[in-house]
């Protein structure tokens, strides 16, 4: 009789997150993943910053903390503006010359997010 829902983990994969992005869809996901926090569920959102520094985005001067339930992972490429445009250019696939593809790892931490950059090694 009235039993309330599990929680769930949900995992927001993106190309625009805020302060990353020109709005439209990343306010989407944003709003998205918020409702789906505060109805007690928790969200993963992972987004890259070469895409938004590629098409002329400032780097915002701050990020605000995201509320209870949700951890932003920010990731950029060693590769920088080079990364979307391989990445568009063989559709995701990475080239048979790339080896096994970049290995991330976190530049910084918090309690809400984390910011990682490619190390360069294969990660396979």
């Amino acid at each position: 009789m009235g039993s309330t829902p599990a929680s769930m983990r949900f995992c927001m994969v993106t190309t625009f997150y805020p302060p990353y992005s020109f709005g439209g869809d990343a306010l989407f996901v944003q709003r998205l993943s918020r409702e789906l926090a505060a109805r007690g569920h928790r969200v993963d959102v992972v987004h890259g910053t070469d895409a938004y520094r590629l098409l002329g985005g400032a780097e915002p001067a701050e990020v605000a903390p995201e509320p209870p339930g949700i951890t932003v992972h920010a990731l950029a490429s060693r590769a920088g503006f080079l990364w979307p445009l391989a990445m568009q250019q063989t559709g995701g696939r990475p080239s048979p010359h790339a080896g096994c593809g970049p290995s991330w790892k976190a530049i910084s931490t918090s309690s809400t997010s984390t910011t990682c950059r490619s190390s360069g090694a294969p990660a396979c």
